[in-house]
């Protein structure tokens, strides 16, 4: 570790210790092992709660799948709980909407729609940020239309 790393390790240690706080890894599918255990470290040394948030191999590496390495029992054994998404729930969707500021009817139905597909948060969001240029680009409100011709343009993209 470079002496800013350490530098750096140390005062993200000092910030987070007896804060009783959790630290969210989001893409911890792309960790390496020398990252998962200089997370479990800090975890320990500040007693935090960590979770660690990705698709399913992120529960696979750290079980170690069909061989469950050495290097990573120490990680495994301090999994509290495993909690599976599997299905985008309404109530986030119609976040997202008033997020948005969909208030037609038509606007939220499709993207409840959208929601059904595999990668349904990513790609309601990615719809809507490219549906909102479309309609800014014409000077108009958000509407379905604009919404369709975003779904229409990423067709490939998150089919």
């Amino acid at each position: 570790m470079t002496r800013r790393a350490g530098q750096l390790g140390r005062a993200i240690r000092r910030k987070l210790r007896g804060t009783q706080g959790l630290l969210i890894i989001d893409e911890a599918d792309h960790l390496d092992y020398p990252v998962l255990e200089e997370l479990r470290i800090l975890q320990e040394e500040t007693g935090i709660g960590l979770a660690l948030v990705g698709n399913h191999q992120v529960y696979a590496r750290l079980t170690g799948g069909s061989s469950r390495s050495v290097d990573f029992a120490r990680l495994f054994s301090r999994i509290a709980k495993k909690v599976a998404i599997l299905k985008t729930k309404r109530d986030d969707i119609t976040a997202i909407a008033d997020a948005w500021g969909l208030t037609g009817k038509a606007e939220r139905a499709l993207i409840h729609t959208l929601s059904e597909r595999p990668g349904a948060l990513r790609t309601v969001s990615h719809t809507l940020r490219l549906a909102t240029m479309f309609a800014r680009g014409s000077n108009e409100a958000l509407t379905e239309k604009h919404i369709r011709a975003a779904v229409k343009d990423l067709k490939g993209v998150h089919a």
